[in-house]
């Protein structure tokens, strides 16, 4: 008799268990798919031992405002395990882990507040081959927040919180490739999200990479940026120098004889910038809708130094040469319309100029 008491003590108990968890799971509701979405991820681009497996990088393409066709040209140097170098139009930034600077056209800035945050949250995301591996640990605590239809596009959304901030990460259901990450960013009150792009993946050392992305800053007035990837480089190592301080100086033009002799500082898409500022301009006595001589090379022409983009255009028919300062404190030389200066002749970064005001060149 007391053998059967004991076994149905002993089912009793199994029944209340059974019902717990039972109960447990309803409150829980289905499992978190989210673990199962980022393996799936993973092997659509390759695995994680192949993305750990990537060298040091040095990534070329291109860099500037959506609405222009192609920016300005780019080089990404990325030193394990998170140093990081961004050249591009006349600037360089640099970031070692820590510490990161801005040199642009020869003025040096240490980067703080939400620009150095977004240094070290796109160097370990460059690092990492522009993947999720750059949330590290982090992947482990991701929630599923559901799916989304966008016309015909079906992704999965996954939250994923790393270092204070929930990243709201979309994933395409066909392709398990992530299309978009989106996070908070600048000041709270205002609400501001930036959301990146991530589209036309091709494969480089065994990793598919995005090699479009877009920066859109949700809640700004601001036009989003655009980063194609052109090639991508492995190496096996980089100099420690690349990512120092970028201490650059950018030595001044002589003005002698009302010339100005200066040299090219950079080739922008085939057109000039120069290192003549509008003070030496000014001391030169060159003013806005003048005419001037460029000489490059014992190569002249006549340039019209306009003040800016919308005034200086009126007018302009297709393969006139202009001097603008235009987004650089530096002046640039340029033809207007479709083609480039290189297009009519040769020149090179670091060739000596000269520019002088044209006799009777005024409007």
């Amino acid at each position: 008799m007391a053998i059967k008491c004991k076994s149905r003590l002993v089912v009793l108990a199994v029944l209340l268990l059974l019902t717990f968890l039972v109960q447990c799971a309803r409150e829980r509701g289905p499992a978190d798919p989210s673990s199962d979405i980022i393996d799936k991820y993973f092997d659509a681009i390759g695995g994680k031992n192949s993305i750990e497996a990537v060298d040091n990088l040095v990534i070329g393409g291109y860099y500037g405002n959506v609405f222009i066709v192609r920016g300005d040209s780019m080089t990404l140097y990325l030193k394990k395990p998170l140093s990081l170098r961004r050249e591009s139009y006349g600037r360089v930034i640099t970031y070692d882990g820590e510490t990161g600077y801005m040199n642009a056209f020869g003025e040096l800035t240490e980067t703080k507040g939400d620009y150095l945050t977004s240094l070290r949250y796109y160097a370990g995301f460059f690092h990492n081959c522009f993947s999720l591996l750059k949330f590290g640990d982090a992947l482990d605590e991701a929630t599923y927040l559901g799916e989304r239809h966008l016309g015909p596009q079906h992704e999965h959304v996954i939250s994923i919180p790393f270092e204070g901030t929930d990243y709201e990460v979309h994933i395409l259901a066909d392709s398990f490739l992530v299309d978009r990450i989106v996070f908070p960013f600048g000041d709270p009150k205002q609400g501001t999200r930036m959301v990146n792009s991530l589209k036309n993946y091709k494969e480089f050392h065994g990793v598919r990479m995005p090699t479009v992305l877009t920066f859109d800053v949700v809640g700004r007035e601001a036009a989003p940026m655009k980063l194609e990837v052109i090639s991508v480089e492995s190496q096996e190592s980089l100099p420690d120098s690349l990512f120092e301080k970028p201490d650059i100086r950018i030595e001044a033009p002589t003005i002698q004889e009302g010339v100005i002799t200066g040299f090219i500082y950079d080739d922008v898409e085939g057109n000039i910038l120069t290192n003549v500022r509008r003070e030496h301009m000014e001391e030169l006595g060159i003013e806005p809708g003048q005419f001037m001589t460029f000489e490059v090379e014992g190569k002249t022409m006549s340039v019209r130094y306009v003040e800016n983009i919308h005034t200086g255009f009126k007018g302009a028919q297709l393969g006139d040469y202009m001097a603008i300062y235009y987004q650089t404190p530096l002046l640039s030389i340029l033809m207007f319309g479709e083609g480039a200066l290189s297009d009519v002749f040769e020149f090179e970064k670091g060739q000596e100029i000269k520019i002088w005001a044209t006799e009777g060149g005024g409007d």
